[in-house]
């Protein structure tokens, strides 16, 4: 008897605990709130969109909060997450993909320093061969050059010039369709590549014939054995010091679209410091590429996967000192698209590509507008199927539209100066950018004192902003700039949503799932998968 009375008195003080975390969660979501705050302009001109946006606590409790602009009003919703909150953007599957890139200290080829054995190296030396990639003249001296002193189990930092090694840069590469692949890289190269593989990377190797920068470097760290091989060895952009880097950098950072027959590519000719910077605009020599720099065609049958390597060819000659941002197939296949830059503006080229010959020229974006150097952050981002934003890091951008066949910019704008419209909110992923041909509507999460801004792929156990701003953009200008919080953030320290957090089992009403106890500030953690624009 005693113990039915225990069980009862149990079961009622866990329905009273369980009823009152029912009711305390009812009552945050009755009293959260959306405040909008108006940064620039008027918020009329928001009127017909809605930004909805995300919160949640601990890792499965959210809030949907939207804001209605031309109604000014905010709803939020609460719900919980059978999954967690943060989504992760994913590529498209079996899209056709094509990389082709310079590859030089992948570890295989490395083996003229550093070989394992003598079969190492001689399989080595024949796959290298079979592909065609160079040593330079001077690659077997600097190999005996480079253990020359080194006393055994002593740790040596040197630097090497790449050319010391290659005559002309290896490249790698990877295409695919279907979800079947083609893939070679050096870093993983083995005797089992088949025919077909070393005969493509053959190809590949032949075409793009780029001779190495001359200032070009890595550093390494190593020791040698008793045999006077190296061991222990790890390469490194910089000294053991951290002080001193490559002159040169060249980055074979291959753009391309693709039809269903061909892909179409181009790469930026230009060298680059360390840490990025322009060297003046000096660019690696691209006279030996058979058939000069320019938008270079592989033809290929998308449907079978398969890529005809040995038809590589330049159909289009492009001037490697200006900067190539990007190139894309326009939405009736029949031309391509590409944005360039030069020291003065930004602007479209687009190409027809049945015979090959420019159609249109657009000047987009001056860059001699209160600047005294050229200008590297260009920005590039499909916003809808026809149309592209085009903007740059000193508050600039232009629109450009496919439209009855041809390509027109149907929007500039300058000088704005909002975090919003900055360019790393327009670059960043996480923004979210609609356009309706007339309104330019871009929306993102920010960060405010206190409350850091961090990607998702490194969670912190604070801060994540869940404050949205929205920026509307007409005729370009910039008619409305605005800030939505929640009151969430007030009940951080309250019972009324303490409550709900301190329970570690389920909550049987269904509604609750499995969270843990921590800090209510962490209402204030975003939910990317929650950002949407209605216009």
């Amino acid at each position: 008897m005693k113990a039915r009375i225990l069980a009862l008195l149990v079961f009622v003080l866990s329905l009273s605990v369980l009823v009152y975390a029912s009711g305390k969660i009812n009552e945050t979501e009755k009293f959260a709130e959306v405040i909008e705050t108006t940064l620039s302009g008027d918020i009329s001109n928001a009127e017909g969109v809605k930004l909805s946006f995300g919160a949640h606590a601990g890792e499965r409790l959210a809030w949907k909060c939207t804001y209605d602009f031309g109604a000014k009003q905010g709803m939020t919703e609460f719900q919980t997450y059978e999954k967690e909150p943060y989504l992760l953007s994913t590529w498209p599957k079996n899209e056709p993909a094509a990389s082709i890139r310079n590859d030089v200290w992948f570890p295989g080829a490395l083996d003229v320093l550093n070989p394992r054995t003598p079969e190492d190296a001689r399989k080595q030396k024949d796959i290298l061969a079979k592909c065609d990639v160079q040593w330079a003249e001077t690659a077997g001296a600097t190999a005996k050059a480079f253990t020359e002193g080194v006393k055994r189990g002593e740790y040596k930092h040197k630097s090497v010039y790449i050319k010391d090694i290659f005559k002309y840069y290896p490249i790698d590469y990877s295409f695919s369709s279907g979800g079947i692949g083609h893939y070679l890289h050096f870093e993983e190269i083995a005797a089992e590549y088949t025919y077909e593989e070393l005969k493509m990377l053959r190809d590949v190797n032949e075409f793009f014939r780029i001779p190495v920068a001359e200032k070009e470097r890595k550093f390494c760290k190593f020791t040698v054995n008793s045999g006077g091989q190296i061991t222990d060895f790890d390469v490194s952009d910089s000294n053991e010091s951290g002080t001193r880097y490559s002159e040169e950098n060249f980055d074979l950072n291959m753009r391309y679209c693709n039809t269903e027959s061909a892909f179409y590519m181009l790469f930026d000719a230009h060298l680059v410091s360390y840490y990025g910077e322009d060297l003046k605009g000096k660019t690696v020599d691209t006279s030996k590429i058979k058939g000069g720099f320019g938008i270079y065609k592989l033809p290929c049958d998308l449907e079978k996967s398969k890529f005809d390597t040995g038809k590589l060819q330049t159909v289009y000659p492009l001037n490697p000192s200006n900067y190539y941002e990007t190139i894309e197939t326009s939405p009736d296949e029949k031309s391509l698209l590409v944005i360039a830059r030069d020291a003065q503006k930004v602007w479209a080229e687009v190409i027809r590509i049945s015979d090959m010959k420019r159609v249109q020229k657009i000047d987009l974006i001056d860059l001699t507008e209160g600047r005294d150097e050229v200008d590297m952050g260009i920005g590039f981002r499909e916003i809808l199927d026809n149309a592209y934003l085009i903007f740059n890091n000193e508050g600039q951008l232009a629109v450009m539209r496919f439209a009855n066949g041809k390509y027109h910019k149907d929007m500039a704008a300058s000088g704005l100066q909002t975090e919003l419209t900055s360019y790393d909110a327009l670059d960043r992923e996480d923004t979210l950018i609609e356009y309706d041909g007339k309104k330019l509507v871009i929306a993102g999460y920010v960060s405010l004192p206190g409350v850091p801004y961090d990607s998702v792929w490194d969670l912190p156990d604070e801060g994540m902003s869940c404050v949205a701003e929205l920026a509307v953009l007409e005729a370009g200008e910039l008619a409305y700039c605005g800030r939505l919080t929640t009151n969430l953030m007030d009940y951080s320290d309250k019972e009324s949503v303490e409550a709900f957090i301190t329970q570690k089992e389920d909550v049987r009403t269904g509604r609750l799932r499995g969270f843990w106890k921590e800090n209510l500030s962490s209402v204030t953690k975003r939910c990317d998968d929650m950002l949407e624009i209605i216009i």
